[in-house]
């Protein structure tokens, strides 16, 4: 956070590995941007955001599977 209020948060994913009898090559993304109200009574901060995950349009049909599996997506 600069002294200006603006505050920011990006983060990359990629998941790998197998499932029964498919590869896995998956991703998701998160992109937020905000400002930080430092001088406002308890300090709030409003956040705009966007997340993106991998999905597959025909798993069961191909040697990839493409779903982002979000574990825990409620915690």
């Amino acid at each position: 956070r600069g002294d200006n209020g603006f505050v920011w948060d990006m983060e990359g994913m990629f998941q790998f590995g197998s499932r029964a009898d498919q590869s896995i090559f998956a991703q998701a993304a998160s992109t937020y941007v905000g400002w930080n109200f430092k001088d406002a009574p308890l300090n709030p901060t409003v956040w705009v955001g966007h997340d993106y995950a991998s999905g597959d349009p025909d798993p069961g049909n191909t040697g990839t599977y493409r779903t982002f599996n979000q574990l825990f997506n409620f915690g």
